[in-house]
């Protein structure tokens, strides 16, 4: 907590700060998670956000997610019926997982907030099911954010892929836009580079934010993008190629 309310006290010198509380977990897990809205919404951070697959939210966090403050939750759901849904979502219970996002909807009445958004990856065998998946999670969110399946900065072995091609440069968002700080104050150059922090930015425990960010490290990486030129794990990461193509 020492380390996140360092990383919240320097977020909330600035305006427009989003915060997202999620990484390669489940954040419902966390014993601390509403301390850490709580906390964030009282220092007077902007958007608070975390990103679950509901299959914890019960009645109990529900309620306890609702009196934190927190402005935007988005549920991790894929699949249109049962059968489709714990194929890809192993060991997880559809039934319960629409329940809970039933319930949590219940209980937020007639409240904005949190803004509630149902995130899918749409796998090519959904193609024939797009209407029954847009209708299943649509009673259960405000929103549907339905997008392709990424390879993860090329972690996933079937889906290989780049985001830039040989003829033309897709620059990367994430650059200017957001960077990942890991549980012990490692900060990334952006989510897609989780495994094992393959380019490292600089380390929030002995450095500041505001340093990080308009540091020597990240600047050249900027500078490397902006002339066309790609590092791993960028090379192979198509999310810039999905980005700029969903606006």
């Amino acid at each position: 907590m020492a380390l996140y309310r360092k990383i919240v006290d320097e977020c909330a010198e600035y305006q427009g700060v989003e915060l997202r509380l999620t990484g390669f977990g489940e954040p419902l897990l966390d014993k601390k998670l509403i301390e850490r809205i709580t906390y964030a919404k009282q220092k007077g951070i902007e958007k608070v956000q975390l990103t679950t697959n509901a299959s914890l939210l019960d009645k109990e966090i529900a309620a306890n997610i609702l009196d934190s403050g927190l402005d935007e939750i988005m549920f991790s759901v894929d699949g249109y019926d049962e059968e489709s849904y714990e194929r890809i979502r192993v060991g997880l219970s559809f039934d319960r997982v629409y329940e809970n996002l039933k319930l949590f909807r219940q209980l937020r009445g007639g409240h904005k907030k949190p803004k509630t958004i149902a995130s899918i990856i749409c796998f090519k065998e959904y193609g024939g099911h797009m209407k029954e998946m847009i209708r299943l999670w649509g009673e259960c969110a405000d929103h549907l954010f339905i997008k392709p399946p990424e390879d993860w900065a090329g972690e996933v072995a079937d889906l290989k892929g780049k985001a830039v091609g040989d003829d033309v440069h897709f620059p990367c968002p994430y650059l200017w836009t957001q960077f990942l700080i890991t549980w012990d104050g490692i900060v990334g150059l952006c989510c897609r580079d989780f495994c094992n922090i393959r380019i490292s930015i600089g380390n929030v425990t002995h450095e500041s934010i505001h340093d990080i960010w308009h540091g020597a490290t990240l600047r050249k990486l900027r500078e490397i993008d902006a002339a066309g030129r790609t590092l791993e794990p960028c090379l192979h990461c198509a999310y810039a190629q999905n980005w700029w193509g969903e606006r």
